[in-house]
């Protein structure tokens, strides 16, 4: 868990430096209680670039509970205080024999924090391996 951030951290600041110089750092904090995981604590960042009041940009995300763990990336789009993220996500889920999921994720932001998504294991074509990814708790 602890080389995926460092390596989202890493590309998000090689991404900062190609762009330009109007691009902001943000941090994202989440608490949240997700359908798979259980209660859930997240630390993330994302690069913005603000144009008059929307901005849009790019974010990583890594959620830990006691049940397993996420990472998600993708873009991000803001305006005002709110804003809304869809990307790909890699969940590892302890009582499946830490099986690794990939999906794909939406989520909303506004002090309230939403979350859907789709996931399976390996093959598309197999109907029992999709998960649902639903979240919901407090973030900014």
């Amino acid at each position: 868990m602890k080389n995926i951030i460092l390596i989202s951290l890493v590309t998000l600041f090689i991404n900062s430096s190609l762009v330009a110089s109007n691009n902001d750092l943000w941090p994202m904090l989440k608490i949240s209680y997700d359908m798979n995981l259980g209660l859930t604590f997240s630390v993330g960042l994302s690069i913005l670039n603000y144009e008059r009041s929307t901005g849009k940009g790019i974010y990583v995300l890594a959620s830990k509970g006691r049940k397993g763990s996420n990472i998600s990336f993708g873009a991000l789009g803001a305006a005002g205080g709110f804003y809304g993220t869809y990307g790909l996500n890699r969940m590892k889920v302890n009582k499946d024999n830490n099986i690794s999921f990939w999906g794909l994720e939406m989520s909303t932001n506004f002090l309230l924090h939403y979350k859907i998504g789709l996931m399976n294991k390996n093959k598309l074509l197999k109907i029992s391996d999709y998960k649902f990814n639903l979240a919901a708790g407090l973030g900014i």
